[in-house]
């Protein structure tokens, strides 16, 4: 695999997901196979009364730092995209943590990454309840799970040292690869069921 333009990617996915919001701080969690009924339920989460768009989540997201006895401490999307439910979740690593084990605790398989505002970052794989692998985005190579190679063939062709930004954005760019879908502003624009926590 050619080494990837980092910087054109970021730029374009900089410019995807900046006006949603989500460029500073974000959980995204892909799974396959597991029913989303199923996966509501082992996530112990509750309806929102209405749909919500990315960027609706992000203003609702925003507003329970501001109430100080909020009705609920978290909310997250759930979405279909082409055979994969997508959790977005704007408190960072929630969902990536638990959407990534309670999902393969189905028998499904869930690849997840999160970042926060700090720069701090990680991404993982599990299937059929076991953990495959996890890793750091700032330091690929060095990985915990029971089948480390899995991640190897998606990281190919990013190279060299990546600065806060690039490192964003050759994380999506991995999840792109692994799943073989892009999140897209149509997805983005759409609206989605939301949940409560």
């Amino acid at each position: 695999m050619d080494i990837v333009n980092i910087e054109a990617h970021r730029e374009r996915m900089h410019a995807l997901l900046l006006p949603h919001g989500i460029w500073y701080g974000l959980s995204i969690v892909w799974c396959k196979d597991v029913d989303l009924e199923d996966l509501v339920s082992v996530l112990g989460v509750e309806p929102y009364p209405s749909r919500l768009t990315v960027q609706d989540l992000m203003g609702v997201f925003a507003e329970l730092d501001l109430v100080d006895d909020p009705q609920w401490d978290h909310i997250i999307l759930l979405g279909r995209i082409e055979g994969w439910i997508l959790i977005i979740d704007p408190g960072a690593s929630v969902s990536m943590r638990n959407g990534v084990c309670k999902a393969t605790a189905q028998g499904g398989t869930a690849i997840g990454l999160y970042w926060t505002i700090n720069g701090h970052g990680r991404m993982a794989c599990a299937s059929n309840g076991e953990l495959l692998v996890e890793f750091s985005l700032m330091f690929p190579d060095e990985r915990a799970g029971n089948d480390v190679e899995i991640a190897t063939p998606y990281l190919e062709g990013l190279k060299g040292e990546l600065e806060v930004g690039e490192w964003q954005a050759a994380a999506l760019l991995v999840l792109e690869r692994w799943t073989g879908v892009g999140i897209t502003q149509e997805w983005l624009s759409a609206s989605h069921l939301a949940y409560t926590m």
